[in-house]
């Protein structure tokens, strides 16, 4: 949260706050006051909260730390939600700093890529198709797929399902309807090697900045953006898979109220059994690489929907 518009002397608050029943939220109280950066990403693993990347960009923070230049690498973790660890200083071939890295957790350990740096005075995205791993946080594995084809690409949905890595749409280089992409793979070895899903259908696959959750042996996608020619385009349709590869609109009945809006990078849990939240996320896109900073708008609101 940075109330002071670009001022490079006004506060950023990095803030973390909880919520019980997803209406009313309170501030942690954390230790150390400051935890992750603008474009962090939470993630449980291994009965832990861990705060991954994320830049501090905009004036100070609460402790009179200064803006960053770039995006530094960091990662924090904790077992309350209250009192945290910060793990970067013995980090060990971990990752180059980044913010709304994509962040999975999958067969005993986290799995990181791409993300967006700053190169040329602005947010733009990171191009190496490389996979970074860890099973404990500290120590992190540089793994080179078979293709680039499947992973060096940006705001696709990475996700983990019925004992595959998958990663679905996106686009590469920066937005544009040549650049978009629609198309599935599948990773049976932890990222190593990646096999296209040629069988893939469904409408909207080709989108940038959703998210994808499983329920009941069921995929559910939902927010994101398509492009009408150059007009990005949010989408409301939510869609269901019971394979990952073969994607169908759920009935009218079932998709989100018409007081839903379009989203890119929404929050999106699982609660209690088929209970699914959905919170906050960016009204819209913007630039070339989705990212520009201050200028997004960004959501505070939080939705549930039952899953059938």
């Amino acid at each position: 949260y940075y109330p002071n518009g670009t001022s490079t002397t006004g506060v950023a608050y990095y803030e973390l706050y909880s919520s019980e029943d997803g209406g009313k939220w309170t501030k942690v109280n954390t230790n150390p006051n400051v935890v992750g950066g603008f474009g962090a990403e939470l993630v449980v693993f291994n009965d832990k909260l861990y705060a991954i990347g994320g830049a501090r960009l905009w004036g100070v923070d609460v402790n009179g730390g200064a803006r960053e230049s770039s995006a530094s690498w960091r990662i924090m973790s904790s077992a309350n939600g209250t009192d945290w660890t910060d793990l970067t200083p013995g980090q060990v071939n971990q990752p180059s700093g980044r913010m709304f890295p994509q962040v999975v957790v999958h067969n005993g350990r986290i799995i990181l890529r791409r993300g967006k740096m700053i190169g040329f005075g602005m947010i733009q995205n990171i191009n190496h198709s490389d996979t970074y791993q860890t099973t404990d946080g500290t120590n992190w594995t540089r793994v080179t797929p078979n293709t680039t084809t499947a992973t060096n690409r940006n705001d696709d949905a990475m996700f983990s399902f019925n004992n595959k890595l998958w990663i679905a749409g996106g686009y590469v280089s920066w937005i544009s309807a040549s650049n978009m992409r629609g198309d599935l793979w599948s990773s049976s070895d932890n990222g190593a090697t990646w096999v296209q899903e040629s069988a893939a259908s469904g409408t909207d696959l080709m989108r940038f900045g959703h998210r994808v959750v499983s329920y009941g042996g069921k995929l559910y996608m939902l927010g994101g953006e398509k492009l009408d020619g150059t007009s990005r385009t949010g989408i409301l349709d939510v869609m269901s898979s019971t394979n990952a590869v073969n994607w169908t609109s759920l009935p009218s009945a079932l998709q989100l109220p018409v007081a839903f809006t379009t989203r890119i990078y929404p929050n999106v849990i699982m609660g209690n059994n088929d209970l699914i939240w959905i919170i906050g996320g960016f009204a819209g896109s913007m630039g070339n690489y989705t990212v520009t900073g201050l200028g997004m708008t960004a959501k505070y609101d939080v939705w549930t929907k039952r899953l059938k």
